[in-house]
């Protein structure tokens, strides 16, 4: 689903961003669709197939006033993560909060982003980079 699910909008809705001559697509894949972990081995791969998808689509939509790109969160500050250890992941030591992922998607989908097309945006408190 992590996968069939952007693939299919994407599908379904495409033609009609380029006929209008605007769109923005945001995939959301993670932390894991840049780095392995052990044992997750089907999220691990779905998240990576969708950074793949976003680069494919992103030279697609070239000069179509269309973009897209994806965000790759850590560990978020949502209910089922609460009192997670984050020791040896998230340098800073925290959940990421669902407001900041949100406000990178908006401003994705804002004027300022025209020229951001295929880019892989983490947010992730520095894990990518440890």
């Amino acid at each position: 689903m992590n996968l069939s699910a952007a693939f299919h909008t994407i599908r379904l809705t495409l033609a009609g961003m380029k006929q209008r001559g605007w769109g923005r697509i945001i995939n959301v894949s993670s932390i894991y669709g840049q780095r392995g972990a052990a044992n997750r081995a089907g999220y691990v791969t779905t998240k990576t197939a969708l950074i793949g998808l976003t680069r494919a689509i992103a030279l697609e939509v070239v000069n179509t006033g269309v973009t897209c790109n994806a965000v790759c969160p850590g560990t978020v500050d949502v209910p089922m993560h609460q009192g997670t250890n984050l020791a040896g992941k998230q340098p800073t030591g925290r959940l990421i909060p669902t407001d900041d992922v949100a406000a990178l998607m908006v401003f994705l989908c804002g004027p300022s982003s025209n020229d951001i097309n295929g880019a892989i945006f983490p947010i992730d408190g520095g894990w990518s980079v440890s």
